[in-house]
């Protein structure tokens, strides 16, 4: 920084009279009003430097935004003459390669539970986004992270459950089969026939990549569902069980009219299944069933999935805990003491539906003697005598 020169002062007014004294001393006013003018004129020196600086500053700022901008706007073209290739290679291989058939289901499905070893390849056997489930039995398909994906985790506040977003997008694909039985069990008054229960599901499963069977089975799982399927009674089974909230929520039966303990069961399997549990369906009971053994697997009889062997047992002592509480069954039950002392809730269910079902024989409710059995009428003396057709009056 250059020193400002000093602006020279004159010591004396023009027109004034001489300064008396003898000699040539300097004027104080004068001093202090140079030093003023030289403080002044370095802050403004200083503040131009400043000024300077801020200037160039800003222009080398400019610069840089200028550059980013422009480096961005270029990234952006290669990125849009990437994607424009890219569709077109896309479209050139789909239209080279047409599918027969679209293995995708109508809506995007983003599973919240997804886990390590779930796929949403639709090319991929058991994949997320596959309308056709996959063979449980198949031996290159490992269903042991869609069971894992609904599992409790440590942090979950709450038991995992099948959102209603995954719920609607698998009704939509669901068989025709699996969807008349599943509309109907969410009709109320609606009644299917019996066969349509006891057959089992008619739908198509994958083997391999583009190889399908046609199978029947007693459920219907999709890998989407983890542990829960649609059981045969039509209701989604939940894939954790809740059991406080099916204690609240289980009916109780009011009489032993036929038509009441039907509608018994349907409420307490409707709330069974939203809680994680299995029963079945009303249609299942027969004489020679005693669901004294759920069968787990994946053959033509089995009732849920292989993964759902380890709550069985579990099963079995819920539905008895609800079934031997008071008021839960009227005392006028034939077999209400048994079913108290039922240690197998499927068992103790068997006791509680066959006096009240049209399809057992010897129920004692539905099926009664005529009171007029074996009591014949005297004939009128005019058939007795001969005068007269012999009609039968029993």
């Amino acid at each position: 920084m250059q020193t400002p020169a000093v602006l020279s002062v004159p010591t004396a007014v023009p027109g004034s009279a001489p300064v008396a004294g003898t000699g040539t001393g300097a004027d104080p006013n004068a001093a202090l009003m140079q030093g003023a003018l030289a403080a002044m004129q370095l802050m403004t020196q200083a503040h131009v430097q400043s000024n300077q600086r801020n200037a160039s500053m800003t222009q080398q700022q400019a610069k840089l935004q200028a550059t980013a901008l422009q480096s961005q706007a270029q990234q952006l073209e290669n990125l849009t003459n990437h994607l424009g290739n890219l569709g077109y290679e896309v479209g050139r291989a789909i239209a080279s390669h047409p599918t027969q058939h679209s293995h995708t289901i109508q809506a995007a499905l983003s599973h919240p539970n997804a886990v390590a070893g779930q796929s949403t390849d639709p090319r991929v056997l058991g994949s997320l986004t596959c309308e056709i489930p996959v063979g449980m039995s198949v031996p290159n398909f490992d269903c042991g992270p869609c069971a894992q994906a609904f599992q409790p985790q440590p942090n979950d506040k709450n038991t995992r459950r099948i959102d209603e977003a995954t719920h609607q997008i698998i009704q939509r694909a669901l068989p025709d089969s699996v969807k008349t039985r599943h509309d109907a069990a969410h009709t109320s008054g609606a009644v299917l026939p019996v066969s349509d229960c006891l057959d089992g599901f008619v739908h198509v499963i994958e083997t391999e990549v583009d190889k399908r069977h046609h199978i029947v089975r007693k459920f219907f799982w999709h890998p989407s569902l983890g542990t829960g399927c649609i059981a045969c009674s039509g209701f989604m089974l939940q894939p954790n069980i809740q059991e406080r909230d099916f204690a609240r929520c289980a009916p109780h039966l009011e009489n032993l009219d036929p038509s009441t303990v039907r509608m018994f069961h349907n409420n307490l399997c409707r709330v069974a299944h939203d809680h994680g549990i299995y029963m079945p369906a009303h249609e299942e009971f027969r004489p020679e069933e005693t669901f004294s053994r759920i069968e787990c697997g994946d053959s033509r009889t089995a009732c849920v999935p292989k993964f759902c062997q380890s709550q069985v047992q579990r099963w079995e002592a819920i539905i008895h805990h609800h079934l031997k509480r008071d008021e839960v069954i009227p005392s006028s039950h034939p077999q209400a003491n048994e079913i108290k002392h039922k240690p197998n809730g499927y068992e103790a269910l068997t006791l509680l539906i066959c006096p009240c079902h049209p399809g057992f024989a010897e129920n004692g409710i539905l099926i009664k003697p005529h009171k007029h059995k074996h009591k014949h009428k005297t004939l009128p003396s005019s058939v007795q005598q001969g005068h007269g057709p012999i009609r039968s009056l029993v």
